[in-house]
């Protein structure tokens, strides 16, 4: 297989002039390589809180869970999902791992975006993970997986290395987030689709009230400020609903929102844990085909930016 199609992308590299680079990720745990579990030394207890609809295709988020039942066997795992009849087989799979389950009603009203529905199945996560004694936590999708046996301890390294600064109140740690989606294309933009931080700030990013309809976000100037042409943007109301909760006084400018992000936030790269999206990396590697006609876009924060203008601040 892999000469034929080593064979392909030769064609495809004569015939469009650049490199391709493919990343292969074993779609069973059973095709991940023999690894030495990687024992944590600082005392945190960690829970990967996975939150969504369980994948059916291919057991995804079964063997997600296998896969961190086997690489993080000194974390808390959780899997907040929906109370769904037909997933009851997979429920019964899933206990036998070890995982902890937490079922879930649907909230009445989606939100703009689905938020409800992440708000609702995250913070029903976190709460499980703080009751059964986690001091940290990771949130992740049911549709994502991190292939990298070290990212806990990483992530921790990282958590510990990089101290709020000193005016930011009301949070015990910095808040990690992943380059899939934060930006500063618009203001107070971080991205949700991964987090990793105390089980206290965590818990506190994600208990944000329930929008029961859309007409509930125009009541508030700083949300009218989160909105586009397509609505409201979800990323925008958990982060601006989140510094409003800790007190912030929200400026509304670029360098406030990147005072924000060096004083409080920390961006990390996907790579860094081998972070996998099916949603966008079942195809490509990031969310558009790199071709280099445009370098490191000025809205997209990575580590590297992240860590340029942190120390900048100095």
């Amino acid at each position: 297989m892999k000469k034929i199609l080593f064979y392909l992308l030769s064609k495809i590299e004569f015939f469009t002039g650049y490199f391709v680079s493919i990343s292969l990720h074993p779609i069973k745990f059973e095709s991940y390589p023999s690894v030495d579990r990687i024992q944590d030394n600082d005392g945190s207890k960690v829970a990967i809180v996975v939150q969504g609809p369980v994948i059916i295709k291919n057991d995804f988020t079964f063997e997600t869970l296998k896969l961190y039942v086997n690489i993080f066997p000194n974390e808390i795992i959780v899997l907040s999902t929906w109370d769904c009849n037909k997933n009851v087989e997979v429920f019964a799979k899933i206990r036998n791992l070890g995982v902890h389950i937490v079922l879930n009603k649907y909230p009445e009203y989606a939100g703009i975006g689905n938020v409800n529905y992440q708000i609702f199945s995250t913070i029903s996560g976190v709460v499980e993970a703080e009751l059964l004694g986690a001091t940290h936590c990771i949130k992740t999708r049911t549709d994502q997986r991190i292939y990298r046996n070290t990212s806990v301890n990483l992530l921790m390294s990282i958590l510990n290395s990089f101290a709020l600064s000193d005016n930011s109140k009301n949070q015990n740690q910095r808040i990690l987030s992943v380059d899939y989606s934060t930006s500063t294309r618009e203001l107070y933009w971080l991205g949700d689709v991964f987090m990793f931080g105390n089980i206290y700030d965590i818990k506190k990013y994600w208990s944000v009230g329930l929008q029961s309809d859309k007409a509930d976000v125009y009541l508030d100037d700083d949300f009218n400020k989160c909105m586009n042409s397509d609505g409201l943007i979800p990323e925008m109301y958990l982060t601006v609903s989140y510094l409003k909760s800790i007190g912030c006084d929200l400026k509304w400018s670029k360098c406030d929102w990147w005072n924000v992000i060096k004083d409080r936030f920390c961006v990390v790269d996907k790579d860094m844990i081998d972070l996998y999206w099916q949603k966008y990396d079942s195809r490509f590697r990031s969310n558009s085909l790199q071709d280099y006609s445009c370098l490191d876009s000025d809205s997209r924060i990575n580590f590297a930016r992240w860590i340029t203008e942190y120390t900048s601040k100095k």
